[in-house]
Formats: C-alpha cells, structure tokens, sequence
C-alpha cells in the first residue's frame, strides 16, 4: 500500500508541474503561455481599441490621422516603440496602469528572442521611462527571467483612443489602473480573450515580428 502511494503522489507531481509552468506572476510582472506567438499589433488593438494595421512602428504616423499622440502615458493608449536594426517592425503595447512618472505597467505580447518567450502573453508588466528628461523617448521591459530591467528601447510616444479609461495627465495618478473586463475580447485570435499574464526582456531578448 505505501508503494502504491508513492507511485500515485509520483504521477500527481508530474500532471502538476506542466501546470505550475505555463503561468506565472511576480511585482514586477504576470503572464501566460499560448500554444503560439500572438502578434504584437492584433493584441494591440484588441485590447485598446485603435484601429490601426501594419507594421507596429507604421502605428505613429498613421494615427495622426485618427487619433491624438503625446508623450504622456493614459492607461488605454499604445505605446508605439520605434523601428530599429535589431527591431524592424517596431512594437506596440497598451498602457494598463501608472505607477508613477516614470513607471507603468503594459500589457503585450510576441516580446521575446525564441519560439518560447514569444509564446507568452504578458499583463502588468513593469515599463520603466530611462529618458533624460522624462519625455518616454526611451524605455526599458522588466525580464522577469533576468530579475531586472532590460535594453533601452526608442519609442515614437503614446497613442490615445478617444474613449480611453484615462486622460493623459502629467499628474499621474497611481489609481489609474484598466480593468481586465474592459478590454475587448478579439475575434482574430481566440488566445487574446484568456486572463493575460507576465514579464519581458533584456539586453539579449526583444520582439520578432
């Protein structure tokens, strides 16, 4: 009988651990894996509702169309990071939370260097303003991986939607925060719908797009 025991508590501890594995939550960071990469942009628009195509970078100048631009994070814009050598298409992100005038939690998705960080869909990821004057010009991701903030990023600023949760304010209030039943659920990928969760990278991971 003890054997038996043994043997179930073995198998118990196997069916458990793919389970422990797939999600995760921490301060600075919570996320989740999917059965695979979701794109940064239709996550974007799923979630804050600016109704935009393309390439993520391509966001920027296409919303000024559309849509108001500035410099200070509202919890519902897109923050839209520029095109680089290392980053060709850009990415964007949507603001869930500020902390503070330098910090805010995102969340986005497709952020990672291989098949298994971009897998992961990330929610209250912390996102830290490096810029010297305090005008987000340049971020840096939280790596949950790595315990620490990542590689600076150059970003075009942030693009609000209309009827966004918050107005941007240099106040920055710390209770500005968009709930999870406010964002949309997208029809173009049931995975976008699915309580998000995580953190991102660092000087040797970024988005593949």
């Amino acid at each position: 009988m003890p054997y038996i025991t043994r043997i179930l508590c073995l198998l118990c501890l196997v069916l458990l651990i793919p389970a422990c594995s797939s999600s995760f939550k921490t301060p600075y960071a919570t996320g989740h894996y999917v059965s695979r990469p979701v794109q940064c942009v239709p996550y974007a628009r799923s979630k804050s509702g600016i109704n935009l195509y393309g390439d993520a970078y391509t966001w920027w100048d296409q919303a000024g169309v559309t849509y108001q631009r500035g410099n200070i994070p509202a919890v519902g814009s897109v923050l839209v990071l520029s095109q680089t050598n290392r980053m060709t298409h850009g990415h964007v992100a949507v603001v869930k939370k500020i902390l503070n005038s330098r910090e805010i939690d995102v969340t986005h998705s497709n952020w990672g260097n291989d098949w298994k960080t971009r897998r992961i869909i990330y929610d209250t990821v912390r996102v830290q303003d490096v810029s010297s004057t305090n005008d987000w010009s340049f971020v840096r991701f939280w790596n949950h991986g790595q315990g620490s903030f990542g590689f600076p990023y150059a970003t075009s600023g942030f693009i609000y939607h209309p009827n966004s949760v918050a107005q941007a304010s240099p106040a920055y209030p710390s209770d500005q925060m968009m709930p999870d039943h406010a964002l949309p659920v997208s029809p173009e990928n049931p995975d976008l719908h699915l309580p998000v969760q995580t953190a991102p990278p660092a000087s040797w991971s970024y988005p593949l797009e």
